[in-house]
């Protein structure tokens, strides 16, 4: 039986991409899911509730086994699985934006780690990433997430390959 993934992708229009070749890369193995933000579409401000809402309701509809979440989908996903009980088996967040988050005054860690309690967490993070660097990660998550980080400095996540063995070997590992 093939698992359910589902990939939450960041802000900005440019995630489309992103999300559209995760998704790609993993629907030879998984059974994939995706949710395009509205923004992405009309370059307004996220409406921050209709997408938590719009993830809840995919939650809902099907089983998802593994969550792979990019930047504010890391805070969309944990406000989406507050009070659900339908959490993935596994979450494999990646790019935490710090800077955002503090510009926006979100507080979403705590919320992240303790899906700790319902789901095995693996955090990737380039290691110059210019929204949170390897050092502030590390401050914020106080060894909490098991963390791997990757050559990078840009945010945005495309070196695929390298991203997709390091996934695929902590499903293994926790599957």
């Amino acid at each position: 039986m093939r698992l359910n993934v589902l990939i939450l992708g960041g802000y900005s229009f440019r995630n489309i991409k992103w999300i559209k070749d995760m998704q790609e890369l993993y629907q030879k193995d998984y059974d994939v899911s995706i949710v395009e933000y509205d923004n992405w579409k009309n370059n307004q401000e996220m409406n921050f509730e209709k997408e938590i809402d719009k993830i809840k309701e995919l939650l809902k509809s099907k089983k998802i086994d593994i969550v792979i979440v990019k930047s504010i989908g890391i805070y969309l996903l944990s406000k989406a699985l507050k009070n659900t009980t339908n959490k993935p088996n596994i979450i494999i967040g990646m790019g935490y934006p710090k800077k955002v988050f503090e510009e926006e005054n979100i507080n979403v860690i705590d919320d992240f780690i303790n899906l700790q309690n319902s789901s095995k967490l693996l955090f990737i993070q380039q290691n110059e990433d210019p929204q949170c660097s390897k050092e502030e990660l590390e401050n914020i998550l106080k060894g909490k997430i098991n963390t791997i980080y990757i050559e990078g400095n840009n945010h945005s996540y495309s070196d695929y390959n390298k991203i997709k063995k390091n996934i695929d070997t902590f499903i293994k590992e926790n599957h």
